[in-house]
């Protein structure tokens, strides 16, 4: 339970960047903002870890970092001018389901009956989190949407696979970074005017950056790194949930954003299956600890 929790940490920081965006930054460069925020903290951490590793776990550094930094924030800023921001909640909501999957498929097992209605009640809170906000429907954006969300449970996958943070989780948020802002790089040449972007900048915006890239980037995903190899792969899921709930939070908090009675029912609902979760797994791990020592 102590790894779920140092990790919940990254998810609630994560979920401030919205704000941050949304009050400091130009909406209009998207790309702009997610170099920045990755390649230079990427280069940082690289400078900080010191060492070079070797070629085999660059090589599978390079496909994680283009799954779950590159091509999930690629895909994340095209399918959010497509679709509705309530709908994208609900599209996250699903991270636990591909994950419960994957994991299944990848062990052979069936999923657990309790992960699998927790996972229901999880979309059930967020359909009332964001149903409010409903407008339209754009089959494209969906799927971009979707697809980085698999993406995300993808590159988690492969990074618990082949235990990339067991050596150095600093050398694996440098790799991860870096190589994630390269993949980003031509797209943000190609699609967005640099001389626009700074124009558009002023000292409160390049501050918030600042702030973007070195907490909500960096420390933050240490952190969820430092505990990866520990949690399994359907909790990483349900820890992704806390992003856009600590999103709303926040914009309640800060920005006085009004929540009516259905999304407080969402919210509580998402946090009552989380809570679950983590007491399945608390009790399955207590009840196997006790079976062994009562065979010895």
């Amino acid at each position: 339970m102590k790894p779920f929790v140092i990790a919940s940490i990254a998810p609630i920081i994560w979920g401030s960047s919205y704000l941050l965006v949304s009050l400091y930054l130009p909406e209009q460069f998207p790309l702009h903002i997610s170099l920045l925020r990755t390649l230079p903290i990427g280069l940082l951490f690289l400078l900080l870890a010191g060492r070079i590793p070797a070629l085999s776990w660059i090589k599978k550094a390079a496909m994680i970092s283009f799954l779950g930094s590159g091509l999930f924030y690629l895909l994340q800023t095209v399918g959010s001018f497509l679709v509705p921001s309530s709908i994208i909640g609900v599209i996250i909501a699903t991270t636990p389901i591909q994950a419960l999957i994957i994991q299944s498929i990848s062990q052979k097992t069936s999923p657990p009956i309790a992960k699998v209605v927790a996972c229901f009640f999880v979309l059930l809170g967020m359909f009332l989190v964001f149903a409010p906000g409903f407008e339209s429907f754009n089959f494209m954006g969906i799927a971009l949407i979707l697809t980085s969300c698999m993406s995300y449970v993808f590159s988690v996958f492969f990074m618990k696979k082949w235990e990339l943070t067991a050596s150095s989780s600093l050398a694996m948020v440098g790799w991860f970074f870096t190589l994630g802002g390269l993949w980003l790089l031509l797209p943000c040449i190609y699609l967005e005017n640099t001389g626009d972007f700074l124009q558009s900048m002023d000292s409160q915006g390049f501050f918030a950056l600042l702030i973007l890239a070195v907490v909500n980037t960096g420390i933050s995903t240490f952190i969820f790194f430092s505990q990866v190899s520990k949690i399994s792969l359907t909790n990483l899921g349900f820890l992704g949930l806390i992003n856009p709930i600590a999103a709303i939070l926040y914009g309640y908090l800060f920005a006085d954003e009004v929540l009516d009675v259905y999304q407080w029912m969402g919210i509580t609902i998402i946090f009552a299956s989380l809570i679950i979760n983590i007491s399945l797994d608390l009790f399955t791990e207590t009840g196997g600890r006790r079976g062994i020592l009562a065979r010895h």
